[in-house]
């Protein structure tokens, strides 16, 4: 497997759209316990949650999808991991888990898969988990042909690996904000110019074939929107059947990623949310 030379998360510049730029969302909560609620009256001025979040992006796997949030956020102490290769994303989050108490989990779609096997490695190293934009596969019936041939493909790949035919070199900066104006099937064109096609299609293959354990018990925020992966209320009552202590909020915009074009709101949401958690 090759090794990536390190990328710096995405800057904020005046050449990435503002968040002030867009028009805030209205935001519906769903889900949302009678506790939840008691504990948001008189709430005026959020302190931050002590501890680390530690950010697990999605497929793409670059950390500029989530850095933003570091900055709408500037009272926690943010960890941002890469997520290219499983294995070693996996032994990074247990790192720094492992030198952490009371850690959240920020995640973003495929990134909820290492977070919850952290959560069932070290529950005590664990508070909270934040989910943005979840996927599961095992809601989408039609992912079995898709699973055939991303096998294929992973095999492909490891070929060309072993024949040295794998590409050497790779751009040095994604920029993840700019690509979320593009519809979702553009992504792995930009998700695979910066990574190794092994790399990648192993990850396919995870989302593929993963499955939700029994119960996750950590105190869970699912943020999704209607044009999303978790739309039926019948899935989302499903996940939350799994998820026994979460809250789900949707945010109503009209776009497939709101990680990157809603963060004005998402961030609001978390810290409100974090703070409820810890005076509850």
């Amino acid at each position: 497997m090759e090794t990536h030379d390190a990328v710096n998360p995405v800057s904020t510049d005046a050449s990435q759209p503002a968040d002030r730029d867009i028009a805030p969302p209205s935001i519906i909560s769903v889900g949302i316990t009678d506790r939840s609620r008691r504990r948001s009256n008189g709430v005026k001025n959020p302190k931050p949650a002590p501890g680390v979040i530690v950010c697990i992006p999605g497929l793409g796997g670059h950390e500029s999808s989530l850095a933003a949030y570091r900055e709408l956020l500037p009272e926690y102490d943010f960890r941002f991991l890469r997520l290219v290769n499983i294995a070693e994303a996996s032994r990074d989050l247990e790192g720094i888990c492992r030198n952490e108490n009371n850690v959240t989990l920020l995640c973003n779609c495929y990134g909820v898969q290492l977070a919850i096997r952290a959560i069932q490695k070290m529950p005590e190293k664990i508070s909270r988990l934040i989910v943005v934009e979840a996927f599961f596969a095992e809601f989408h019936h039609w992912m079995v042909v898709p699973m055939v041939v991303n096998k294929w493909l992973v095999l492909i790949c490891q070929l060309t690996d072993l024949l040295g035919l794998a590409r050497r070199k790779f751009p040095t900066r994604i920029d993840y904000v700019k690509l979320a104006k593009y519809p979702i099937y553009v992504q792995p064109i930009f998700d695979i110019r910066w990574q190794n096609l092994t790399d990648y299609f192993l990850k396919i293959d995870d989302i593929l074939t993963f499955r939700l354990p029994a119960e996750v018990a950590v105190p869970t925020l699912f943020i999704l929107s209607p044009k999303g992966y978790l739309r039926s209320a019948a899935d989302r009552k499903a996940v939350q059947s799994v998820f026994v202590n979460s809250d789900i909020v949707e945010v109503n915009e009209n776009t497939h990623n709101i990680v990157s074009l809603s963060r004005q709101p998402i961030s609001s949401i978390i810290r409100d949310w974090l703070y409820r958690q810890t005076t509850s």
